[in-house]
């Protein structure tokens, strides 16, 4: 890069453009094998909507229980990656990085012509081109940054980032090119509109539009609106998209009625804003998930609040007197707002993720206090920033590579976060220390009692650790807090059939299958428990109704193929076997039926093969054992006979 004193050409603009994209590369090179992590989840693994492409209504509307839903590009965006490969990590990492690298482009942009404005075009002389550079970079290998970028959750936060940009960025060349103005000026709405579709704090980029043309083109407020009226009348519409998208899609933990009151919130802001500013500064200690940990009354955050109050004031101050300097608090403030006010988001009020954008303001604003204090000599620091910047990116990567070692480093700076011990044992079942997670499950219910999911997991391990009846009480706390539970009526119904209380366990699968009557493992299970009882034909229409959901459900494979032999009709049920085996070729008792009837079919050597692969996984079963032995003496008296 030139130094500050030079113009710069469009060389110059495309070697900034390379340096930045390769000290992004740089600093991530170590994420792109991070683990699904947290509500990665709901967004992903269990976002069935992703899993086609056409109709496209599917992906853009996703239902509420899918985590993007009421954002269609984010989703969309993930469907694509979807059908590229599958839930294989590398390629969603690889589009989280691209989208992060595009971000920071896009504020160099802004920056370049911003400090190329007639308000500050003076001031900066040719150093426009050179400090936009230096923003941008120590913005995008900023180790705050490292939440929106490895966590794919956070695509929102990036995606949302880079369109909001960009709708800035739009205005700012419709100004600059004329001729072109109004095919930038419908630029900018489309990308405004863009934003909305991906995360709901897009909702501040109109007024921040707005002010800036107020201060940096237009001069004052009124002037703006007079020479842009359509334009922003057109940004405006985005405003009507978002109300529908939230109104009619989305479900999440945010408003008035999650039972956290708003002076409470408000309160847990204060210090959580002060934060994320310290963070800015000095990143360190980074946390991954801060946990839904709320202020006990003013006298607890009374010091955060008063830095609060003296930034907010010196922003106000600032615009009148300073606009240029005041809008870098504006964009920080209103920029946060929407999550970092008083409407509650209850169970995530602290996430750094959060100062994706807002954090660019106190990065300009450090990199232009430094400029004018030092001068030239700036351009002797800002390598050892960014190195250190990359180096701290880079190791902070590194905690994200294991969920062990994430939710370890979680666990210890956040010891009072229910959230952190529950998934800390999430992955130390994982690794097979079920002990340490049974504690860790305790330690959670102890600090927040009233999360059906910790009783959940709790119970699971128990289960696994031979302790059902424990784990039954788990469940039926789990189900005392969220009655519509349905994995844990799913499991409790599978360990009371396994404890020999067969009407118990029907009770609880059907409640399942109200709440989720297209769950093929709730209707295989049903049918299992209806051939218990007795209930034969209810058994038969469960096992297809399974199989329509899921052809590939070899246990309904395996059980219809039995009740369809009882009945006599064979060759049906042969061809359900087959499929079993070919879902689940370790099932001995699939192999030893299909041998039965290759038997009865006259095929005695490939019975024979099925009989003997039973007993390799079940040396100790007795009736494939017997099937076998009068086989084989069959054969041996056919051969006798001859």
């Amino acid at each position: 890069m030139n130094p500050p004193s030079a113009a710069w050409s469009r060389r110059d603009i495309w070697l900034a453009a390379g340096i930045l994209a390769a000290a992004t590369l740089a600093a991530y090179w170590n994420s792109f094998h991070i683990p699904l992590l947290l509500d990665d989840e709901l967004a992903i693994a269990k976002n069935r909507s992703i899993h086609h492409l056409w109709p496209l209504t599917d992906v853009l509307m996703p239902p509420a229980v899918a985590g993007p839903s009421g954002r269609p590009m984010l989703n969309l965006s993930y469907a694509l990656n979807y059908a590229i490969g599958g839930e294989r990590v590398f390629g969603y990492h690889v589009v989280n990085l691209t989208v992060h690298a595009l971000a920071g482009l896009a504020l160099f942009g802004v920056v370049r012509r911003t400090l190329n404005s007639t308000r500050l075009r003076e001031r900066f002389s040719g150093a426009a081109g050179y400090l936009a550079a230096v923003v941008a970079l120590l913005w995008t290998v900023h180790p705050l940054q490292t939440e929106s970028v490895d966590y794919l959750s956070q695509r929102a936060e990036g995606l949302m980032g880079l369109f909001y940009l960009l709708t800035l960025l739009c205005f700012l060349r419709a100004r600059d090119d004329p001729p072109a103005s109004a095919k930038w000026r419908m630029a900018s709405i489309g990308c405004c509109w863009l934003g909305m579709a991906t995360k709901e704090g897009m909702v501040t980029a109109p007024f921040v539009v707005f002010a800036f043309d107020s201060i940096f083109v237009a001069g004052t407020l009124p002037e703006a609106w007079r020479a842009r009226r359509s334009y922003y009348v057109g940004l405006a519409t985005s405003w009507l998209f978002l109300a529908w998208l939230m109104l009619a899609f989305s479900k999440r933990s945010v408003g008035f009625h999650q039972g956290i009151g708003v002076g409470t919130y408000a309160l847990t802001e204060c210090r959580a804003i002060v934060r994320y500013l310290g963070l800015s500064l000095w990143p360190h200690p980074l946390v991954f998930d801060y946990g839904p940990v709320f202020a006990s009354g003013a006298l607890e955050v009374w010091p955060w609040a008063i830095v609060l109050l003296l930034a907010l004031g010196a922003t106000a101050v600032a615009l009148v007197h300073a606009p240029a300097v005041g809008f870098l608090g504006l964009w920080f403030f209103v920029l946060l707002s929407p999550t970092s006010s008083f409407v509650p988001v209850a169970l995530q009020p602290v996430a750094e993720s959060r100062m994706y954008l807002p954090l660019a303001a106190i990065v300009a604003g450090a990199v232009l206090a430094a400029h004018g204090l030092l001068g030239a000599r700036l351009r002797w620091l800002i390598p050892l920033i960014a190195i250190a910047s990359i180096v701290g990116t880079f190791r902070r990567n590194k905690d994200y590579r294991e969920p062990l070692s994430l939710w370890n480093d979680t666990v210890a700076k956040c010891p009072e976060n229910p959230r952190a011990h529950d998934h800390l044992g999430n992955a130390l079942v994982h690794a097979g220390r079920m002990g340490e997670a049974i504690d860790q499950y305790r330690r959670a219910i102890g600090l927040a009692p009233e999360i059906s999911r910790i009783h959940y997991n709790l119970a699971k391990a128990l289960h696994d650790t031979g302790r059902p009846a424990e784990a039954i009480q788990e469940y039926e706390a789990a189900l005392r807090l969220e009655p519509n539970y349905a994995d844990a009526h799913i499991n409790l119904g599978n360990m009371l059939f396994a404890l020999g209380r067969p009407v118990d366990a029907q009770r609880n699968i059907e409640r399942a299958l109200q709440l989720e009557p297209e769950d093929s493992r709730s209707r295989t299970l049903l049918g299992v428990i209806d051939l218990e009882l007795g209930e034969t034909a209810q058994a038969r229409d469960q096992f297809m109704n399974a199989l329509r959901i899921n052809p590939a459900e070899p246990e309904a494979h395996l059980r219809l193929g039995n009740i369809l032999a009882a009945s006599g009709d064979l060759p049906s049920a042969i061809v359900h076997w087959q499929s079993s085996l070919r879902i689940r070729p370790d099932d001995p008792e699939a192999h030893n039926n299909y041998a039965t009837a290759l038997a009865q079919t006259g095929r005695t050597e490939e019975a024979i093969e099925h009989y003997e692969a039973a007993l390799r996984l079940k040396p100790d079963y007795a009736q494939a054992r017997a099937n076998l032995e009068d086989l084989l003496a069959q054969r041996k008296a056919a051969a006798g006979g001859k």
